[in-house]
């Protein structure tokens, strides 16, 4: 898991949503939260606080399916069973369960409360539970929301940033005609209730601004015709690993010269014409050289860029997570560079985590020059082609 670490410089606003959920959930208070790639939004609670009075307006305002979102620790610890034999990441749905000493039905909002703070209370055990019941299990990545970017997962995640248990109350919110409401309907709902109301994103960027989630897990020399670099590896949770490669003494040094670059195997290995991948690469480390110190981080796991990219339009090879790239900075002591990029989007995105951007540099001398038309580069991939 990730570890909290101190504050971005520059944290703005959009830090005040996921804040005022976090302290709501604290207060045992239902917080909207809504999903930004399906338009739809549902309301949540911390799972072990979760009373008979905010269950039954969970029930009257949603779909009135009441899911209870666990880590898999918990989940494998009740023997939580997937619901059927085709569980998808995407829906990890688990036998529902009913709390067995205080059922009757459990349908109430009293006795799915009781059921919602078991699932959550570390004291109740599996044999606890009958099955099936009316309260449904949902098992969450352990990365949280910056694995499954959906409400279980931010539920989850709220719980543990509130230091509680890490379970939570899940349900879609639905309007009086039974349809979803979309994001403008969600927010006036929530401010009509004294709700507060965030999006999924912005969870994942408040994770990524305050919690240290890549972790250096290798570190040698590395001799290249360039020169020789301090190579440096860096570990996400899910596995995938950046490098860095550094030259000199850049702690604490302002500016220093930086190049982010996304892996493109055909572009850096093979030389493609197709892109500029690799003459960029070979010149941000010459500039590095040449300079004395610098950082090249090499993003392992990112899309670069369309191969077949109109060079005549300005879509630089940027597009990669830029909060990679500032944790890594911040490892190294690197707060204020000299950004070898075309793109002004990338010194904005590494601005947005607390990285100086001094300067912006062309990572070539003359950007346009060692690209191919794209009628000449077309041919190459053409049967026959030069």
């Amino acid at each position: 898991m990730s570890s909290r670490m101190d504050a971005w410089p520059s944290a703005d606003r959009r830090d005040e949503a996921a804040e005022a959920a976090i302290a709501a959930f604290s207060r045992g208070e239902l917080v909207v939260v809504i999903d930004d790639a399906g338009n739809a939004g549902d309301l949540v609670a911390a799972a072990g606080s979760i009373t008979p009075e905010r269950m039954s307006f969970v029930v009257r305002h949603t779909s009135g399916v009441v899911g209870v979102a666990v880590d898999g620790r918990r989940a494998d610890e009740l023997r939580l069973s997937p619901m059927t034999g085709t569980n998808t990441p995407a829906a990890p749905f688990l036998v529902s369960v009913d709390l067995r000493r205080t059922s009757t039905t459990g349908i109430s909002a009293r006795e799915r409360a009781a059921t919602a703070r078991a699932l959550a209370d570390p004291a109740v055990r599996a044999e606890d539970f009958d099955r099936p019941g009316h309260v449904l299990p949902l098992r969450v990545r352990d990365g949280g929301v910056l694995e499954h970017a959906v409400p279980a997962e931010a539920g989850v995640d709220l719980a543990r940033l509130a230091g509680l248990a890490p379970a939570a109350v899940v349900a879609r919110i639905v309007d009086d005609d039974g349809a979803v409401p979309e994001r403008a309907e969600l927010e006036v709902f929530a401010k009509q209730h004294g709700l507060a109301c965030l999006t999924v994103a912005d969870l994942v960027r408040y994770r990524r601004r305050h919690e240290r989630f890549l972790h250096r897990v290798a570190q040698t020399h590395l001799p290249t015709r360039f020169g020789t670099f301090q190579s440096l590896s860096y570990a996400e949770p899910h596995g995938t690993e950046h490098l860095a490669l550094v030259l000199g003494d850049v702690a604490g040094a302002e500016p220093v010269t930086v190049r982010m670059h996304a892996e493109c195997l055909t572009g850096d290995v093979f030389g493609s014409a197709l892109c500029a991948c690799g003459a960029e690469l070979d010149e941000s480390l010459r500039r590095i050289t040449q300079r004395g110190t610098g950082v090249l981080v090499y993003l392992r796991g990112v899309e670069a860029h369309e191969l077949r990219a109109d060079p005549a339009l300005d879509a630089p090879a940027d597009a990669h997570p830029y909060h990679v790239t500032a944790q890594i900075l911040r490892d190294l002591g690197v707060h204020s560079v000299e950004l070898l990029t075309d793109d002004p989007a990338t010194a904005a995105g590494l601005e947005d985590f607390g990285v100086t951007v001094a300067a912006r540099v062309s990572p070539m001398p003359h950007p346009r020059d060692h690209l191919p038309t794209l009628t000449a580069a077309a041919a190459v991939s053409e049967p026959g082609g030069r």
